[in-house]
């Protein structure tokens, strides 16, 4: 019957050989069919064993054999003769199947039989005449120090093959002649071969046609010098016929003995050589001039716009001062941005100023400068965006050279020129226009809304204008305004829409000029008119009317008809008294 539990100094096989509650270090597996010898040696063991120890406890092969694939155990004492076994066959199964040291306890001490035992792997054979607690003390002390080691090499060995089955890099182990002994599991990720694809093929039959001479060349090489290495970019071939670009690092370890391979390391750089090539082509490609400059302020690469804007062939660029391609006036032109940039103040900065191209002709140029760092914050280079605005440099300075033309013109110009916006508040005026409504500057009108300079028979009128016009018409008019000083001034506009691209609102654009005089003769004319009208009636009236009375009375309506009047009479003036009498 299996015995299994803790001894203890007691012999009694289920209390434990320590007092401590915490967990032991070492189970051991007795395998004894004699029940003296088994209690003796559970009494050593609980003499020895002073941190204590878990002892089971087997009567044959088999039982042992069962007990050692349910539990983790660390040592064996076997006895080689028992009920189901004897003898070397006995040794031999139990050391197959046992993880840690078997210690072989025998009444026998012939020095053949050591030999022979030791010679399968036994750790220790002890004679049971020999057997103490001192003994299996030394025993126990070695069987806990292997244990540790191994649990110890075990957790590193894991740790080892988790890395290698799961790094993206694959490992591959090469005899003399190139054929693969071992691959690991990450060979699938890299090539899509699994491992045992792999195994007893030449490492050559994976690698890309065109390349296999010159690997075949660097493989011999490094295979006649022991302890040499070499890293190469080499072009293989995945399972599923596409190409891969590995970065193939070779170590000659055919001397290691406990080794016996080169060592080859692969590193898929597929997707990083695609991606570096993406950005070399965007660098190389882009539409503005792109450049890495030194700290030292030395172009260090330069793209091929850049090369076209400055007329420089690359070789001539590269390696050149910026300093030495900017124009006089601005060469210190962004010192201080640029100390601000490496002094991490700012992230990046942008400005615009003028080089000069090998020809000598002068390029403006909108510069926007960031920085690439080391890991740890230094400065490594700038990186400078160069774009020709030469064009858009010429476009502003004709834009302003024809806006202050223009500007001059309207100044110059004897009507009023003004911009209204759809509520008729004043944008802009010329000085003709400012001296009609008697202002003595821009500053005083701007803003301000000109319908209350209007008079007020007209002011609707005006508004109307100002809201068609805003709203895509055109139109005209005739109307009075009252200016600042009081002066009254008949005025005539004619006004259309204009776009305000900067607000995206239609504004109103006057010419406006002073109709005062006409409008007077005018008046004037229609009085003459009038009163012409009015005589040449009475005449005719004096001719017809025979009736003084009759005339009168034909006077006065005349004159209301005429004359523009409401209300007329006519009184004499009696020369006797000088008073004027109603008739």
């Amino acid at each position: 019957m299996n015995c299994r539990g803790h001894c203890g100094a007691s012999g009694m096989a289920a209390e434990p050989m320590s007092a401590q509650a915490a967990p032991v270090p070492l189970r051991i597996l007795m395998v004894e069919d004699n029940a003296n010898d088994a209690e003796l040696l559970r009494a050593y063991l609980a003499e020895a064993a002073r941190d204590g120890a878990e002892v089971l406890h087997a009567r044959s092969l088999a039982e042992g054999l069962r007990l050692l694939q349910s539990h983790d155990v660390q040592l064996t004492l076997l006895d080689l003769d028992l009920p189901d076994s004897t003898g070397f066959h006995t040794l031999e199964r139990m050391r197959a199947a046992a993880a840690g040291p078997v210690i072989v306890i025998s009444g026998n001490a012939h020095p053949s039989l050591v030999e022979e035992v030791l010679k399968r792997r036994a750790y220790d054979v002890i004679p049971k005449n020999e057997l103490n607690a001192a003994t299996l003390r030394r025993i126990l002390r070695l069987a806990a120090l292997q244990h540790e080691a191994g649990r110890a090499l075990r957790s590193t060995e894991d740790r080892f093959r988790a890395l290698l089955e799961n790094s993206n890099e694959a490992l591959v182990l090469l005899d003399t002649d190139g054929r693969v002994e071992y691959a690991s599991a990450s060979m699938r990720r890299v090539l899509g071969f699994e491992s045992a694809e792999a195994l007893g093929r030449n490492g050559l039959s994976f690698v890309h046609a065109e390349d296999r001479a010159a690997v075949l060349k660097t493989f011999l090489r490094l295979r006649a010098s022991p302890g040499a290495s070499v890293t190469r970019r080499v072009r293989f071939l995945h399972k599923d016929g596409s190409l891969r670009l590995l970065e193939s690092s070779l170590v000659n370890r055919l001397d290691d003995a406990d080794v016996a391979a080169i060592v080859c390391n692969y590193r898929d750089l597929t997707r990083e050589e695609d991606h570096r090539a993406r950005f070399d082509a965007t660098f190389e490609h882009a539409a503005i001039g792109l450049a890495h400059v030194g700290l030292e302020g030395r172009i260090l690469l330069a793209n091929r716009r850049l090369c076209e804007m400055f007329g420089y062939a690359r070789e001539e660029l590269v390696g050149r001062a910026v300093r030495e391609l900017s124009h006089p006036e601005d060469i210190d032109s962004t010192t201080a941005l640029r100390a601000q940039l490496r002094a991490g103040a700012i992230p990046q900065f942008t400005t615009r100023k003028r080089y000069l191209r090998r020809d000598g002709t002068t390029l403006w140029v909108q510069l926007s400068v960031s920085m690439q760092r080391h890991a740890d914050g230094r400065p490594q280079y700038d990186i400078a965006a160069f774009q020709d605005v030469s064009e858009m440099v010429r476009a502003e300075e004709q834009l302003r050279a024809s806006e202050a033309r223009l500007r001059a013109i309207i100044g110059a110009e004897p009507e009023c020129v003004k911009l209204l916006d759809a509520e008729g508040r004043l944008l802009d005026m010329n000085p003709a226009g400012l001296a009609m409504i008697e202002a003595d500057g821009m500053e005083v009108v701007a803003g301000h809304c000109v319908y209350n300079l209007v008079t007020p028979a007209y002011r609707d009128a005006f508004r109307a204008l100002t809201e068609r016009v805003c709203r895509g018409e055109r139109g005209s008019l005739e109307f009075e305004v009252v200016g600042l000083q009081g002066t009254r001034r008949w005025l005539e506009t004619h006004a259309v829409p204009l776009r305000d691209e900067a607000s995206g609102k239609t504004l109103l654009l006057g010419i406006t000029r002073d109709v005062t005089s006409r409008k007077s003769a005018e008046f004037a004319a229609q009085r003459l008119r009038r009163m012409y009208a009015a005589l040449s009636a009475t005449n005719e009236a004096i001719l017809k009317t025979a009736d003084d009375d009759a005339l009168y009375r034909r006077v006065c309506e005349l004159l209301v008809e005429h004359g523009g009047l409401k209300l007329a009479a006519v009184r004499l003036v009696d020369r006797a008294t000088g008073w004027i009498e109603p008739i």
